[in-house]
């Protein structure tokens, strides 16, 4: 399945299973029936794009990620960056525009997606992937809580901070240590 360098998590209801997710479902199912048959199964350990979101577990609290509880998850990659537009206006005959600014696509936000399926095979085994095409902006969403808490991450600066002439702190990927900032080492992630 390699490194992607784009992509994208789909969280859809349980209840949509029979109507949004039918279309993709019929589609991996197709793929799966011309590779080994009508009511065949595939192989032991055959890989599928659908994953129960009440599996998906945080490593940090064993709890299911947030919007992940009653829903199937499909996730999607591309190794190209792929166009992003928002929802235009029908009304007003505007055409959906490219986004420019990242920050408008979120966890949490309302997207349709343009994907398709594929059939892979390799040392690392078999199964059935999804590629990301294109993505539009829908509406927006509550945000998912993958953003950290700067009055939870942060004390108040003392006034002996402030004094010092030290050199800055500065927190960017790297670990707090005292006064100083060490880079994190991969061994040590």
């Amino acid at each position: 399945r390699g490194a992607f360098k784009f992509r994208i998590t789909m969280l859809y209801p349980n209840g949509l299973w029979d109507t949004e997710l039918k279309p993709l479902r019929l589609l991996v199912k197709d793929l799966i029936e011309k590779k080994y048959g009508v009511g065949t199964q595939p192989p032991t350990g055959f890989y599928l794009p659908f994953k129960d979101g009440n599996l998906s577990l945080s490593k940090k609290t064993s709890e299911p990620y947030e919007g992940f509880v009653d829903s199937k998850v499909v996730n999607a990659a591309s190794d190209y960056k792929r166009p992003v537009v928002d929802g235009g206006n029908a009304d007003k005959g505007i055409k959906p525009q490219e986004i420019i600014d990242p920050s408008e696509i979120y966890a949490g936000c309302y997207c349709k997606a343009s994907v398709n399926a594929y059939l892979w095979d390799n040392v690392g085994g078999q199964g059935v992937s999804i590629g990301f095409l294109a993505l539009q902006k829908v509406k927006d969403g509550k945000p998912f809580s993958a953003f950290a808490d700067a009055a939870e991450d942060f004390e108040p600066i003392t006034s002996e901070l402030l004094d010092t002439n030290k050199e800055a702190l500065f927190v960017a990927g790297g670990v707090e240590t005292g006064n100083k900032v060490q880079p994190k080492l991969l061994d040590q992630i």
